[in-house]
């Protein structure tokens, strides 16, 4: 999971992250996210 201001969407595919938020409080719903699909 890979996000925030220097980093775009198109490198999070790009690298094969998994997951590309604009800020944190959008990383932590996402980290929730992907552990809840995963269970």
């Amino acid at each position: 999971m890979v996000g925030g201001a220097p980093v775009t969407e198109a490198f999070c595919e790009q690298i094969g992250a998994d997951k590309y938020t604009a800020d944190a409080a959008s990383a932590a719903d996402a980290a929730v996210a992907l552990c809840r699909a995963s269970a």
